[in-house]
């Protein structure tokens, strides 16, 4: 098994305060992980605890499955404040918490939500990805990384079929100033 970060991990790896090996030590010795087949596409969400002189803070690494290579978007720091007491959260619950806390809103099809799972959308027309099936809200314009799965379109009765497998936008300045304190 390789350990592949995708250039959307590198562009945000250094704001969010983590490094590759520790991404990597997270997907190789989670202290808690959670496999998600949505469709046919495997996520995996790892948790590792680190402890640096007199500092602890947790890892969250938010991977699909490539073969047999895990490609990691997103992966982000987590201060223990935000497990609220718990000893070892499920990643997938405690990503829907930091979602909940440093997401923007995401707008699909009809739907408008911070966390978005499994929706599916019927278009008609010629254009593979209207504008208006898919945005997000971001009034301050802050700086922002996006973890959008998008399985291919598939044509049923005349109209395509886009499946969103899972969607969140994080807003990097509200999340960056959160861990700086």
């Amino acid at each position: 098994m390789n350990i592949h970060l995708t250039d959307a991990f590198n562009d945000v790896s250094a704001v969010f305060q983590i490094n590759a090996e520790q991404v990597k030590q997270t997907i190789l010795t989670p202290d808690t992980q959670k496999m998600l087949e949505i469709w046919d596409l495997r996520l995996g969400f790892f948790l590792k605890r680190f402890t640096q002189q007199f500092d602890e803070f947790y890892i969250l690494a938010c991977c699909f499955k490539d073969g047999e290579d895990w490609r990691v978007d997103n992966a982000f720091k987590i201060l223990p404040e935000l497990l609220e007491g718990a000893k070892i959260p499920d990643p997938f619950i405690l990503l829907q918490q930091f979602v909940q806390r440093f997401g923007l809103f995401v707008r699909i099809g009809d739907q408008l939500n911070k966390f978005i799972m499994k929706e599916e959308i019927a278009i008609e027309g010629s254009s593979p990805y209207p504008q208006r099936m898919f945005g997000f809200l971001n009034p301050m314009n802050h700086a922002l990384t996006q973890f959008c799965y998008i399985m291919p379109t598939e044509d049923q009765d005349g109209k395509k079929i886009i499946k969103f497998a899972l969607v969140f936008v994080i807003d990097i300045d509200e999340y960056s100033s959160w861990l700086l304190g």
